[in-house]
């Protein structure tokens, strides 16, 4: 793993508004930014590979990203990849799901701004680097 400035996120969440957002933020802290708006864009995109983070909302039409991730990660996909859900639910027994089916991190939309949303993905490939 490299820097964050080498470092490609994809994001995915069927909000345009969201993920323009998000993307912008990213590419302004020197990320390389992908995104997806769907669960199956998202899923095509992990398949062919090459990222070191996804941002993976769970309220999406179709698939949910509960059944994306268990997708995902039963099929072996994204092996090195760090799955961090951003998602309005906020219980408990949502990030418990997710850490469950092996999501790295949780944050709920609603209490992190874009900018902390972004330092949260740097601590994550930090804490990987270091290992």
């Amino acid at each position: 793993m490299t820097s964050e400035a080498n470092s490609n996120v994809l994001i995915v969440d069927d909000d345009k508004f969201l993920l323009d957002m998000y993307s912008l933020k990213f590419k302004e802290a020197a990320f390389r930014v992908e995104t997806a708006d769907s669960s199956e864009a998202a899923y095509e995109a992990v398949k062919k590979g090459g990222q070191d983070v996804v941002l993976l909302d769970i309220l999406m039409p179709s698939m949910d990203g509960f059944e994306l991730l268990k997708r995902i990660k039963g099929e072996g996909l994204g092996q090195t990849t760090k799955f961090i859900v951003l998602s309005n639910l906020g219980e408990p027994s949502d990030i418990e799901k997710a850490r469950e089916l092996g999501a790295d991190g949780y944050i709920v939309k609603a209490t992190a701004t874009p900018t902390e949303v972004v330092e949260v993905v740097r601590k994550v490939l930090l804490s990987e680097n270091k290992k």
